[in-house]
C-alpha cells in the first residue's frame, strides 16, 4: 500500500512531526525535529523524509541545502522517485545546478531511480542555466527513451535549446531530435510552447522600425528551422509582415505580446509538398533516362554518353524541381500582386 495515500494510518508521533514541519521553522529547530526523527525511527514515512529536506532548504540555502543532501545521502530509501525529485529540485532551487546533474547520474548508477517528467523538468532548467550542451543532451535523449516527455518537459528542453542557440551553439544542436518531441505532443501545445519561447527571444531584440522588425522575424523563422531538424516553416509574405508591423507599433506591451501570438500561430505553418513538385520528381526520372538514351544516338550530342547515369538523372530531377518552384513562386506573385 502507497505510504503516501495512507498518511490516515500514522502514528500520533508522525503527525506530531508533520504538524512541526509545516510550521516555519528555524535550524535550531528544525535540527531537534530531526534528532527527533532519527529517536523514534521516522525517516523511513518518505513524506516526512521529503518534509523534512524542504524545510532545511527553505531555512537557509546554503546550510540547509548542506544538511539536507546529507540526510538524503544517509536515507535508505533512495530509489523512491518522489524523494529524488525533492533533492534535485532542492539543488535547482539553491542554485547547486551541477550538483543535480551529478546527483541525477549517481542515482542512475548505484541505485534503481525511475526519473518520471518532473525530473527532466528539473534537469532540464539546470542544464540550460548552466549552458551544459554534454549533459543536455544526455537529460534530452534520456526523456525521449523512458517516453517522458509531457508539456513541461517539452517546455523546459525547447527553453534548454533556445539559450543555447542564443549563445550561437547552432552547430551543436543537431543531435536534439525535437521533432521526436513534437510527435509526442499534440500540435496545439508544441505550437503553444514554441511560440512562448519565440517571443522571449523577440522581445530581447532592438526594434526601432520596420527593417529591425522584419529582420528579427527572419531570425526567429531560421531559429525555428534549425532547432527542429526535418522540419521546414515558410516565411510569411512581406505584405503581411508589413501589416503586422503597422498594428504591432501602434499597440501598448501587453497587445503587442497577443499580436505576436497571433500572427505566428497563424503564419507558422510547415512547408508542404505540392502537387506539381511531387509530379515533377516522379515524371523526370524515367523521361531524363529516355531523353539521354535519345540523345546518344545522335551524332551532336555524343559527348552525352560521357555522363553517368547516376550524376546525369539526379542532376537533371533537381533542375528541373527548383525550375518547377520558382515558377509557382513567380506565379503566386504575380496573383498576390
Amino acid at each position: 500500500m502507497n505510504q503516501r495515500k495512507t498518511d490516515w494510518l500514522w502514528s500520533g508521533k508522525e503527525r506530531k512531526c508533520l504538524y512541526l514541519l509545516q510550521q516555519r521553522n528555524s535550524r535550531a529547530t528544525l535540527l531537534q525535529i530531526h534528532a527527533f526523527m532519527l529517536q523514534n525511527s521516522l525517516l523511513t514515512n518518505i513524506n516526512l523524509l521529503t518534509k523534512l529536506i524542504d524545510a532545511f532548504v527553505s531555512s537557509d540555502r546554503l546550510a540547509g541545502i548542506t544538511h539536507a543532501r546529507r540526510i538524503f545521502d544517509f536515507s535508505t530509501q533512495k530509489d523512491d522517485t518522489f524523494l529524488c525529485n525533492t533533492m534535485i529540485k532542492s539543488h535547482l532551487n539553491a542554485r547547486q545546478f551541477t550538483k543535480a546533474t551529478f546527483l541525477y547520474r549517481d542515482l542512475l548508477r548505484d541505485v534503481d531511480f525511475q526519473p518520471d517528467n518532473y525530473t527532466f523538468s528539473s534537469l532540464a532548467k539546470c542544464c540550460g542555466l548552466t549552458m551544459a550542451v554534454f549533459e543536455g543532451l544526455g537529460v534530452h535523449n534520456h526523456s525521449l527513451k523512458r517516453g517522458c516527455v509531457n508539456l513541461y518537459v517539452a517546455t523546459s528542453l525547447v527553453d534548454m535549446i533556445e539559450k543555447y542557440t542564443s549563445l550561437g551553439m547552432r552547430n551543436d544542436l543537431r543531435c536534439f531530435q525535437v521533432g521526436k518531441m513534437k510527435k509526442s505532443l499534440p500540435t496545439a501545445q508544441m505550437l503553444s510552447l514554441v511560440i512562448g519561447t519565440l517571443h522571449r527571444q523577440f522581445i530581447q531584440k532592438d526594434v526601432n522600425n520596420f527593417e529591425d522588425f522584419h529582420t528579427a522575424m527572419l531570425d526567429i523563422f531560421s531559429t525555428v528551422n534549425s532547432a527542429l531538424p526535418g522540419k521546414h516553416y515558410d516565411v510569411p509574405p512581406l505584405k503581411e509582415v508589413e501589416a503586422c508591423f503597422r498594428e504591432w507599433s501602434l499597440a501598448n506591451d501587453a497587445e503587442k505580446k497577443t499580436l505576436f501570438m497571433k500572427f505566428m500561430t497563424k503564419q507558422l505553418t510547415l512547408s508542404k509538398l505540392d502537387d506539381s513538385s511531387l509530379i515533377t520528381g516522379l515524371v523526370t526520372p524515367p523521361a531524363a533516362m529516355a531523353a539521354k538514351r535519345a540523345g546518344e544516338s545522335l551524332p551532336q550530342l555524343k559527348l552525352i554518353k560521357a555522363i553517368p547515369d547516376v550524376i546525369f538523372v539526379p542532376s537533371a530531377t533537381v533542375l528541373a524541381l527548383i525550375s518547377v518552384k520558382l515558377s509557382r513562386k513567380m506565379f503566386v506573385g504575380q496573383v498576390a500582386s
